[in-house]
């Protein structure tokens, strides 16, 4: 995160717009997790529990985020740096 997006900005910007999306989501389907641990893939039993089942309204938060990050990304655009020549 530190290396790319803090340094060229626009790529940080279609994170934001995406994750704010993926959170506004969540919030209206009062999304929860039964367990605190590290999200990702591999801890996705973290949304189902013995009466609540929230696995698939996490499975359509992750994909709305990436769906916008890329959307945004794509609009937004994307510069690479440009190298200074040494003389």
């Amino acid at each position: 995160m530190y290396g790319v997006n803090l340094k060229l900005k626009r790529p940080m910007y279609a994170c934001m717009l995406g994750s704010g999306a993926a959170a506004l989501f969540a919030g209206i389907v009062k999304l929860k997790a039964f367990i605190y641990v590290t999200s990702g893939l591999l801890s996705m039993a973290m949304w189902v529990s013995e009466d609540e089942n929230y696995i698939v309204y996490a499975l359509i938060t992750l994909l709305i985020s990436s769906v916008v990050t890329f959307a945004a990304a794509l609009v937004i655009g994307f510069e690479d740096p440009k190298e200074e020549e040494e003389a």
